[in-house]
């Protein structure tokens, strides 16, 4: 999860309300068509997310600062919990909250040296839709172990190329850059992987600062 754009409410918002096309369009476009927590790319599966929902804010069901872009996994996941969450167009997420992948145990990890209640409501949420049942020592339902598997082919090849950058591999450094291009998936993980590897910080510290 990254910080995301927010450009000017559409004025079809206040005529028409959230579920209109203009909204959904702009939405789609401030967020790179990327689910805000995710951070993968949502096609037919979108839903206008409320991030303080409507069942415990329902004066806030057309508030332009409140409505995001989600995919079907997380806007379930989420539902009417986390409205305390972070507010992913004021903050970065990515420097709140450490985005890590422990291959070996096959869960991701997210951690932030500040224990505020919308970081920590956050990190819940993040660890409930990347590891579902494994949190709790159970084996993933099979949605959250399809979710997983994607993540972790996207995220594996991500440092298979890394890997040929600092092999000196040609062309890889190129490679390493689209792969962090804004419209990519799962960016926070890898900036984490560029953030705790020295050489890596040195060539591509300006690719992963494009909303700063």
């Amino acid at each position: 999860m990254i910080r995301v754009r927010k450009s000017e409410a559409p004025a079809e918002l206040a005529q028409r309300g959230y579920t209109c096309e203009a909204v959904k369009q702009t939405l789609v476009q401030d967020g790179d068509q990327k689910c805000f927590i995710c951070e993968r790319q949502c096609t037919t599966d979108l839903q206008v997310e409320h991030l303080q929902s409507r069942a415990n804010h329902p004066e806030l069901e057309n508030n332009w600062g409140n409505l995001y872009i989600a995919c079907d996994y997380c806007n379930k996941r989420k539902s009417s919990c986390h409205d305390d969450m972070l507010h992913p167009d004021q903050c970065d997420v990515e420097e709140l909250i450490d985005h890590r992948v422990d291959l070996m145990g096959e869960v991701a990890q997210f951690c932030s040296v500040q224990a505020t209640a919308d970081v920590q409501s956050t990190i819940s949420l993040l660890s409930k839709v990347y590891n579902g049942a494994r949190t709790k020592g159970k084996p993933r339902r099979v949605l959250e172990q399809l979710f997983w598997d994607d993540f972790k082919k996207e995220y594996g090849y991500f440092l298979k190329v890394v890997n040929a950058y600092l092999a000196g591999k040609p062309d890889a450094e190129v490679a390493v850059r689209e792969l962090l291009d804004v419209k990519e998936e799962y960016l926070a993980f890898k900036y984490h992987v560029i953030k705790t590897n020295p050489v890596l910080m040195q060539t591509f510290k300006n690719d992963i600062v494009w909303n700063k």
